[in-house]
């Protein structure tokens, strides 16, 4: 039933490792999709709106136009409407009862038919009439409000002024809006838009953030610099006749030009994000790959050590049986011992491969008594590799502790021995174990004196499969790496290399 259920684990295992992959592979398709989707219809709605900016001057000036047209004709009639106020006033001396059929004329034609602003005071320049001035106009002058009354009075200081003259003295005026300009025109413009003489000295603009019925002249130099720097960031346009130039209208670009502008720069960031983004995406597939590579590995070798492990410990008491009683007792023995330690080394060999991918429990212990335990096993293995090789441990505080799980952290340090020895087999040496505390951490270092590390190999000696060996997989330092980072969450480098030896440094997070 335990091998059934442990190959439909590692079955398991692999379906989801496949399935987060494929969810990878998804989310990146359909961001893909999303991504340009999006871009093609926002610049398709940017490209309409730049359509529709770039025609603002051409349908500015047609307006333009029909507002002149409009202001032509409005002008003849209300010049019309001067003369005849003027001819009836001459006429009306003739007669006896002139002021009432002035007054009359004025009151029922004359205030009718005007379409400009308008007002008929007596000759103390009191409003009697009034026309298209947003007042009401059935009201007497002393019934309106004040805001009313003071709304006329003001609109009277701006208008132009025709005095009523009857035998040299003044009966009435009429005040009068002059012709609209082009700065009337200029206030319909919802556009930032400034207009100059043929000198360049703004006259009136519109939509800038400052007081737009001032003067140039009275305006602060703040506010003049902040319209000459504009100025120089808007697009001139100039205003003139076939005699001469004057004026010029600067107006800004329009946002949507802006956009389509940085849109170029905002495609290459997102092309960019999307190349950085999708490289993540399919280095995270091929380590996930590569993990559930050696994860597996990992698990069939602990499971494929099972067998033979199990048939050394029975031929080992088989042995221990036969030879009890045996003259050769003594000499025997010590080889069993060695024997079972060595078979034993093997099962916790196959217990720390069958941990690789596993949840792991991490408990508190002191550092130095895992490091010792290593030491000791290897000082009594040293002959078989050489004579010329010493290892010394030298701690800096026997009680410092550290989350770890024993079994793995002793594998780290077998591999990082093991590969010092390697390193210093043919010219011998001395390995150095040194524990100290730095700040919050605690530093491991393991130093040999071997021939050291290629400089353009450093980097690469953590990769899975990477080896400078004739013979090996390349998955010592790759699992060192995995057992210190992703177990301990603490990190692992080479501190110093040389053709004189080499150094690792391990650091844990201190345990209080």
């Amino acid at each position: 039933m335990m091998p059934l259920w442990k190959s439909l684990t590692k079955f398991g295992n692999k379906l989801n490792a496949q399935k987060h992959n494929g969810l990878l592979q998804l989310y990146f398709i359909l961001g893909s999709i999303i991504l340009i989707a999006f871009y093609i219809i926002y610049t398709n709605v940017l490209l309409q709106k730049a359509k529709q900016d770039s025609e603002f001057i051409p349908r500015s000036f047609a307006k333009y136009i029909v507002f002149i047209e409009a202001q032509i004709n409005e002008a003849e009639g209300n010049s019309k409407l001067i003369s005849e106020l003027f001819a009836k006033y001459i006429n009306s001396l003739t007669k006896d009862n002139y002021e009432d059929v002035l007054v009359n004329y004025i009151r029922d034609e004359f205030i009718a038919n005007m379409k400009m602003p308008v007002i008929i005071t007596d000759d103390m320049q009191i409003p009697l009439y009034w026309k298209n001035l947003d007042v009401p106009e059935a009201i007497q002058f002393k019934d309106l409000n004040t805001t009313f009354q003071t709304y006329i009075l003001n609109a009277m200081q701006k208008m132009e002024i025709i005095p009523l003259i009857y035998e040299g003295k003044s009966v009435g005026f009429v005040y009068y809006r002059s012709q609209s300009t082009f700065q009337d025109f200029v206030q319909q413009v919802q556009y930032p838009i400034i207009v100059t003489d043929e000198f360049r000295k703004p006259r009136y603009w519109r939509n800038m953030g400052i007081l737009e019925n001032m003067s140039y002249d009275n305006l602060n130099d703040a506010h003049k610099q902040f319209i000459s720097k504009r100025m120089n960031k808007m697009v001139e346009f100039p205003l003139e006749t076939e005699e001469k130039r004057i004026g010029f209208v600067y107006f800004e670009e329009s946002d949507s030009l802006k956009k389509i502008r940085s849109l170029v720069y905002v495609e290459i960031l997102l092309i960019i994000l999307f190349v950085a983004f999708g490289s993540y995406g399919f280095l995270m597939i091929k380590n996930s790959e590569k993990n559930t590579l050696w994860v597996g590995l990992a698990k069939e070798t602990a499971h494929q050590f099972g067998t033979p492990i199990t048939s050394l410990k029975g031929w080992t008491e088989y042995l221990k049986m036969y030879f009890e009683d045996s003259p050769q007792s003594e000499e025997v023995s010590p080889m069993l011992v060695n024997i079972e330690e060595d078979v034993g080394h093997l099962q916790k060999i196959a217990s720390r491969f069958g941990k690789v991918g596993s949840s792991i429990t991490l408990k508190p212990t002191k550092v130095q008594e895992v490091i010792e335990e290593t030491v000791n096993y290897f000082e009594t293995r040293l002959p078989h590799f050489s004579s010329r090789i010493e290892i010394t441990f030298k701690p800096d505080d026997y009680e410092m502790k550290v989350l770890m799980d024993k079994e793995l952290f002793q594998w780290t340090l077998e591999n990082l021995i093991k590969n010092s020895i390697d390193a210093m087999t043919d010219k011998g040496g001395e390995i150095s174990i040194a524990v100290a505390r730095h700040k919050d951490n605690v530093n491991i270092s393991i130093s040999d004196q071997g021939k050291g590390i290629p400089k353009g190999m450093v980097k690469k000696i953590f990769d899975p499969g990477f080896t400078t060996k004739t013979r090996g997989w390349g998955l010592g330092l790759s699992l060192v790496k995995r057992i210190i980072e992703e177990f301990h969450k603490g990190s692992i480098r080479v501190a110093e290399t040389s053709p004189k030896g080499t150094t690792f440094e391990i650091t844990l997070k201190e345990f209080v």
